[in-house]
């Protein structure tokens, strides 16, 4: 019976998008079935699979270190208000405080160039899997690691090639995830690390499916075989780079804290 309801969301969720399409006569539906069957794939071998399931909790495990790392800021920072066995709980600092520090790791990741290597040779994976441009399957992907107003910035200077099509591929994924930085905040509310890894591998591959329905490609694509992303962007050195990804943090912190604030008084 779960699977049949599961059965019909996807049913109705796709009814949906097709009522909404702009162009529904040029929908390729073999580029949508093949989007379902590699969901149904990437999904069975993440969570059925025993070896899948070992890879996400290694990868889990892996990033719940990194993250825990922060807590050596934190204490620096706040002193006993970071330590929960002491201060009791203190939800901006304990929870949202590590948000800070993963965003400042993805800064410096990002401009060292090793986030643009792992996202350029899995695009080029999903552009393979998909059939769509180097740039829409870059960008989708990115998204697996960043917010919906970094990803766009890494190909900046190939958009006003793109086609409408392409660009709502950037729009969709972005809208459809998010960075790694909030994934640390979700888990520290209490939701598992392996959860939002499955989710975050979904994203590429599901928001292609959805934005070439809404807007199926028919315009002529200009050929753009080298994506090269700029990951230096306005930071001077490493340690600007790490700044910066702090104080975007801090940014995200001072906004959830805010929304979380405005949201549960007047609900």
């Amino acid at each position: 019976m779960k699977f049949l309801l599961n059965l019909l969301g996807i049913v109705v969720v796709l009814g949906i998008i097709f009522l909404l399409s702009w162009d529904r006569k040029n929908i390729k539906w073999k580029a949508v079935l093949k989007a379902i069957v590699a969901q149904f794939i990437i999904a069975i071998l993440l969570v059925k699979i025993p070896i899948g399931k070992i890879i996400v909790s290694v990868i889990s495990d892996g990033i719940m270190a990194v993250i825990n790392c922060g807590q050596g800021g934190l204490s620096f920072v706040f002193g006993s208000l970071a330590d929960s066995a002491s201060a009791g709980s203190i939800f901006i600092v304990q929870t949202l405080g590590n948000i800070i520090f993963v965003s400042a790791l993805v800064s410096l990741l990002y401009y060292i160039g090793v986030l643009g290597f792992v996202v350029k040779w899995i695009g080029k994976a999903v552009g393979k899997l998909m059939g769509t441009t180097e740039v829409e399957s870059f960008v989708a992907v990115a998204n697996m690691f960043l917010g919906q107003t970094d990803s766009p910035i890494l190909v900046s200077k190939y958009i006003k090639s793109l086609t409408d099509s392409e660009i709502l591929v950037i729009l969709v994924s972005g809208m459809g995830s998010m960075s790694v930085s909030i994934l640390g905040g979700y888990h520290a509310l209490g939701i598992p690390m392996d959860y939002l890894l499955i989710a975050s591998a979904m994203v590429p591959v599901g928001s292609i499916l959805i934005a070439k329905m809404l807007l199926p490609q028919t315009e002529a694509v200009q050929s753009i075989t080298d994506v090269k992303m700029d990951n230096k962007g306005n930071n001077a050195n490493v340690i600007d780079a790490i700044a910066e990804g702090a104080s975007t943090g801090m940014q995200m912190v001072i906004s959830i804290a805010a929304s979380l604030v405005g949201i549960i008084t007047l609900f």
